[in-house]
């Protein structure tokens, strides 16, 4: 019995790690992807060195494609802006989607990486608020 209840305990905890990812280049797990953050910026209409203002990490969804322009994963990241896709070695592009459909700001970069086998490969996505 103990051992029944440890190994439903380890495979809740295993499947709450999963990532929801679909299509050729996605894995739900695996030894190479993307470590992503997400940022907000610029924050003040005038920087300063004595008075810096820097981006600032954001919760937001992020939409990965393959080279052939095919949507593989959307991810979304946590509110410290930090998210992790597993995808198979390949180049991806990675584009930061609107918030709020229809709002103008902040506007999603587009981003492109190259994931390599075996490695997970840091990436930042900017979201540009307008405001200069």
């Amino acid at each position: 019995m103990r051992r029944v209840l440890a190994l439903l305990a380890m495979v809740t905890a295993l499947a709450g790690c999963a990532k929801q990812a679909s299509g050729p280049g996605a894995s739900t797990g695996g030894d190479s992807g993307i470590d992503g953050l997400v940022t907000l910026g610029p924050l003040c209409p005038v920087e300063r060195v004595e008075s810096p203002c820097p981006d600032k990490p954001i919760a937001a969804r992020v939409q990965v494609k393959d080279a052939a322009g095919d949507v593989v994963a959307t991810v979304s990241s946590g509110d410290d802006g930090r998210f992790t896709v597993s995808l198979t070695p390949g180049r991806y592009v990675l584009q930061g989607l609107a918030p709020t459909p229809g709002s103008p700001f902040p506007i999603g970069s587009t981003v492109t990486a190259t994931v390599r086998p075996h490695r997970f490969t840091d990436v930042t996505v900017p979201f540009d608020t307008g405001i200069r």
